[in-house]
């Protein structure tokens, strides 16, 4: 069972990182993506309350169309809201600050389990958290740069 959903994840995170990314080029703006990172939560509701393997692929599946989107998101949105002039630096501090928060959340999960044995408080706290992170993207402006303003970049062999 636990090969079948970490499978469904990892196969669902790439397909949906590709398919969000094909989604974000055909839409104006940046608001798209909130549906698609929001279905994380109800993923972890059902990693906490729900039973049985469906569950758990279905949770799996829901889990891998957030994570897949916000791999291809970052980047789109960050060069249509800053341009290309800095990209590299501006998403290494964003890629920064994913990767230490993805090596803090485990600990404080497991911290959170060693006092309470359980998890379902800090997932219930991290999906109120991813909610509101997700409806915070609500506020985003129209991009900054688009398709037609976007200097395109030159390799010089």
């Amino acid at each position: 069972v636990a090969t079948t959903v970490l499978a469904t994840f990892a196969m669902g995170t790439a397909a949906w990182q590709m398919l969000s990314g094909v989604i974000l080029d055909r839409m104006p703006g940046p608001r798209i993506v909130v549906p698609m990172y929001l279905a994380v939560v109800p993923g972890i509701l059902l990693l906490i309350w729900g039973e049985g393997t469906a569950i758990l692929v279905l949770a799996a599946c829901l889990l891998a169309i957030g994570l897949g989107t916000q791999f291809s998101s970052l980047p789109y949105v960050l060069g249509r809201y800053f341009g290309l002039r800095h990209f590299g630096l501006i998403m290494g501090a964003a890629y920064s600050a994913v990767f230490v928060f993805q090596g803090i959340v485990p600990v404080i999960l497991d911290h959170c389990f060693d006092v309470q044995q359980t998890y379902t408080h800090a997932l219930t706290a991290m999906a109120a958290c991813l909610t509101v992170g997700g409806l915070l993207l609500l506020l985003l402006p129209k991009y900054r740069y688009g398709m037609d303003n976007v200097p395109a970049v030159v390799v010089h062999a």
